[in-house]
């Protein structure tokens, strides 16, 4: 968890303006603005169920005690660049791009669909993505934003070759084909960033590119937080993953975000965030072990893994064969299967300007311990299922039947010193 005292300086009397806010990383880093002073202004869309989250937020909570102040803001960033524009506060110091617009297409018997990851809906995704951040570049030039902080991701250097370790300086290999076509979601992460740095060369915005490798933590709902929930599913015989990452917890990432609005010169320099370096079936493994199941024995070979993704992509647009698909609400398309098996980690220096942390890219487990706790709410969905903290955990806490906000705001420090 957080430290009490933060490392950086205090955002009294700073302001922000926080894109896609009800979002994973998106929650976790208004909460750490709240914290440390900052005046957040924070956009969801109109009818959002998920803006109560925002005030749910430890330090957003309750009312008279939070160290911050909290705006919510209704809109999105499909509205027009002048509509967009006038949403965000004049001379507001920091406008965090954190959304990731997703497309709407996806094919009606695709069981398994993940933005930017089948080919359906692809050049919509780019489009949608692009036009988000146009109206985040004109109203950062036209509203007197000192700094953007983009979120992207180590995706915009694609799928690189087994035992990479990503840096800065590896080149992108977004638009290598699988299956005969870019992946979608590759492609975009590195065409935004592109964009990103031409403002910035323009002279219109000042501009850092934070790089999140593997993420996971508080309020992780979807990628590595599921595979808690589907091993209590599956009472751990869910089949190991091959391939290696970069795991950083979503509160560091936070943290990271926090001090990107004053670390570097701002001319769109970019920072891979990642922390320790696993292969994927030892991440399973530690993680089987925190919720008590079984751990996988074995990872999964990669090549089947494609193979059978090529298969049911092949059998999905025939619809009289497509019973013969296997596992298709557990097997993703080949463009997502790509992602899932890729076989690389980081060995970045840059990223730890933003924090206090060791350098990354050891092959041991980085950092210090920090005080966490676990918690495995039990008769929740899946997806309700939360870790605080990292892979530190000192102590296992189960609860039954509490409603997923009460044990945020209820249990905070468990465990450590």
């Amino acid at each position: 968890m957080a430290p009490d005292n933060p490392p950086f300086p205090s955002g009294a009397g700073r302001a922000c303006f926080v894109t896609g806010a009800t979002g994973f990383v998106a929650l976790n880093l208004v909460d750490e603005l709240l914290r440390r002073d900052w005046e957040v202004y924070a956009l969801h869309r109109l009818g959002s169920k998920r803006a109560d989250m925002l005030l749910g937020l430890p330090h957003a909570q309750p009312a008279g005690t939070a160290r911050g102040k909290l705006v919510l803001v209704e809109g999105d960033l499909g509205m027009s660049a002048e509509a967009f524009a006038r949403l965000v506060p004049a001379n507001t110091d920091v406008l965090y791009h954190i959304c990731h617009v997703d497309e709407p297409t996806v094919h009606p018997m695709r069981k398994l669909a993940v933005p930017g990851f089948q080919p359906e809906g692809a050049e919509e995704h780019l489009r949608v993505n692009r036009d988000a951040m146009r109206n985040v570049v004109h109203a950062a030039s036209t509203r007197g934003v000192r700094r953007v902080v983009y979120c992207s991701s180590w995706s915009a250097y694609g799928r690189q070759p087994a035992g990479t370790w990503v840096s800065e300086t590896t080149e992108s290999r977004a638009g290598d084909l699988v299956s005969g076509s870019a992946v979608p979601y590759f492609q975009c992460k590195h065409a935004l960033e592109q964009q990103l740095c031409r403002a910035v060369d323009e002279g219109g915005v000042s501009a850092v590119i934070l790089q999140p490798c593997s993420v996971f933590g508080r309020y992780g709902e979807a990628g590595w937080s599921q595979i808690f929930g589907k091993l209590l599913q599956t009472n751990g015989s869910l089949p190991g993953l091959p391939g290696a990452s970069s795991f950083v917890d979503v509160q560091d990432l936070a943290a990271a975000f926090v001090a990107a609005a004053d670390v570097g010169p701002g001319t769109g320099e970019a920072y891979v965030v990642g922390g320790t370096n696993a292969s994927n079936l030892e991440m399973q493994r530690k993680m089987a072990v925190l919720v008590g199941t079984p751990a996988p024995r074995k990872a999964t070979p990669a090549m089947v893994l494609r193979f059978l993704a090529q298969w049911n992509e092949c059998l999905l647009h025939i619809p009289w064969l497509r019973w013969l698909r296997v596992k298709p609400d557990a097997i993703g398309s080949p463009w997502l299967v790509a992602k899932i098996t890729q076989d690389q980690c980081t060995q970045s220096t840059a990223a730890c300007t933003l924090s206090q942390t060791s350098p990354q890219g050891s092959p041991e487990v980085q950092g210090s311990p920090k005080e966490t706790v676990l918690v495995v709410v039990e008769g929740l969905e899946a997806q309700e299922v939360m870790v605080l903290g990292s892979l530190e955990v000192q102590e296992v806490v189960v609860l039954e039947n509490p409603k997923a906000r009460e044990v945020l705001a209820v249990i905070q420090v468990i465990g450590g010193n």
